[in-house]
């Protein structure tokens, strides 16, 4: 009992539902086609997975809800990638049967279990009532395959997660807390709050002394606007003759205390100085120097602190007369003593855009000079010589600390010197002194996506492609050896009819008789019409 298939001359417009005719090359392009159409869903699909995560990692800081879409893009790429291969696989079985059905008698379970092994449960009956062990490593191999094929979807959320970002994050417009700039607060370092200008001294070159428990940097290393703020990070940032200090926006909300950001806004403090050599006084146990300029200029000092130290000094009423200011230094030393004289120049905030960026007129005057400020009393030595005054500011450094370390006559040094200090002073004002709230670029939660290995993703989305397309070559190639019927469920009907009314007809006359099998057959090569004759499902007895 054969189903003979229909010569290709007499086709009618229902063979869809018939029994395929097998001719190799018409058959071999149909199945070159359905699977490469299978295997292009694949490849946009994983191009789409690497857009999405080049896209998004590119994009840098984003807001939470851009997250949101994100892990819905990637859940969604995910299922349809799975469902895809899932379905591909699904095919592959489904043409791959024939040709495992064409190999061998099979019993009655095992030729119904292989029709139907397109459906997973069915494969892994089969693995339980098949006789050959060649048949159970092929089924084992190919349920491992459909595995595989998860687990790689799978692996692709390894290879990158959405954390929240650490280093930056995104701003839009609405409410910052900034800090109050207008004047120095004293209530940090005195006890009761005044504003005398002693107090006001005395706080100045303190800030300027706390700058130095912060780290500084270089101009380079300026952080770019957005930037989150940390604790650890730099508070100056200083180059050849001048520092600066960066300014920073805070989020006013208790709940986003932390997000505060680095802003475009920056203040700097700039210092020029000239040196002279001491020729006469350097020791510092003298009340009068010596200096190697042109007049061979007398000054008096205005107080003897002995050598290994440097002495800063301005007049007494500096600090309150704008944000440049004149600062003397004389370096004792019983070897190399230098004597300076130097302008220092607190610079208008820059991008400021509100009165609130601005900096209060005591803050510029007072940072300017503050290293040679004292707070209390003021030398009444000196003389007008020294373009002072009567009267002075003065302040002595060891020369192991950082800010009266002997610059050896270096002019360049000590201007960086007095910039730092000066620009120091602002930086600890801006986070000593009380915040206010004003419209500005408010920093909000930010996350970031965040690659762990590139060169694993390639790995796994060009595996995911290249398999597929390997494999679908593959089944296209062995299933064609057989003819493949086509996947409609009349055609299958007929296809089991003849076999079924013989199975019967047995089951009717001979019920003693052995167990037939099944196996199934192409029948012979038709020269004349050029397909295979007689495919059929033929069972033996």
């Amino acid at each position: 009992m054969h189903l003979a298939a229909r010569k290709l001359s007499v086709a009618g417009p229902h063979d869809d539902f018939a029994p395929a005719r097998f001719r190799s090359p018409r058959q071999l392009y149909k199945l070159l086609l359905y699977h490469f159409a299978g295997w292009l869903i694949t490849a946009a699909i994983v191009g789409s997975f690497y857009g999405v995560l080049v896209h998004y990692s590119d994009k840098g800081v984003m807001l939470y809800k851009d997250k949101r879409v994100f892990n819905a893009v990637i859940i969604a790429l995910s299922i349809m990638l799975s469902l895809n291969l899932e379905s591909c696989l699904k095919a592959m079985t489904g043409d791959l049967r024939w040709w495992v059905l064409s190999l061998r008698d099979w019993t009655l379970p095992e030729a119904d279990l292989i029709l139907q092994s397109e459906h997973f449960s069915y494969l892994l009956k089969l693995f339980v009532v098949a006789s050959h062990w060649i048949l159970r490593i092929v089924i084992v191999s190919w349920i491992l395959l459909h595995i595989a094929a998860q687990v790689a979807v799978a692996t692709i959320g390894l290879t990158h997660t959405v954390e929240t970002a650490a280093h930056a994050t995104v701003t839009r417009p609405g409410l910052v807390t900034v800090p109050d700039m207008s004047q120095i607060e004293t209530t940090r370092v005195i006890k009761s709050p005044t504003h005398a200008h002693a107090a006001l001294r005395y706080t100045a070159n303190s800030y300027g002394q706390i700058a130095l428990g912060y780290n500084w940097a270089t101009l380079e290393q300026r952080p770019e606007p957005g930037t989150l703020w940390s604790p650890e990070g730099n508070l100056l940032y200083c180059g050849l003759d001048r520092c600066e200090f960066v300014f920073y926006d805070a989020n006013p909300s208790k709940r986003q205390s932390y997000l505060t950001v680095v802003t475009d806004r920056s203040v700097a403090s700039v210092a020029h100085c000239e040196a002279y050599r001491v020729i006469r006084g350097g020791d510092g146990n003298s009340t009068t120097i010596t200096i190697d300029d042109a007049d061979a200029s007398e000054l008096e000092v205005p107080a003897i602190n002995g050598d290994d130290q440097t002495t800063f000094l301005t007049a007494t009423d500096a600090g309150f007369d704008g944000p440049t200011g004149v600062v003397l230094a004389f370096e004792a030393s019983r070897t190399n003593p230098w004597f300076y004289a130097c302008n220092v120049t607190v610079e208008p905030v820059q991008n400021a855009v509100l009165p609130e960026h601005e900096l209060g007129a005591n803050v510029s005057s007072l940072a300017s000079v503050a290293i040679a400020l004292q707070a209390y009393g003021a030398s009444t030595q000196g003389s007008s010589a020294a373009g002072m005054g009567a009267a002075r500011q003065f302040q002595s450094y060891p020369a192991a600390s950082t800010y009266g370390d002997p610059k050896g006559g270096n002019a360049s040094a000590m201007a960086l010197n007095m910039a730092s200090f000066s620009t120091g002073v602002i930086a600890v004002t801006a986070l000593a002194n009380n915040d206010i709230d004003i419209p500005g670029q408010r920093p909000l939660g930010g996350v970031e996506l965040r690659i762990s290995d590139w060169t694993a993703l390639h790995t796994i989305l060009g595996l995911i492609a290249g398999v597929h397309f390997l494999l679908g070559l593959v089944t296209c190639l062995v299933a064609n050896r057989v003819v493949v019927q086509t996947r409609t469920e009349l055609a299958m009907a007929e296809l089991l009819r003849p076999a079924s009314q013989k199975l019967e007809y047995r089951h009717v006359q001979a019920r003693n008789r052995p167990e037939p099998t099944i196996r199934y057959t192409t029948g012979d090569w038709d020269e004349a019409y050029g397909f295979q004759t007689n495919c059929a499902l033929e069972v033996v007895d």
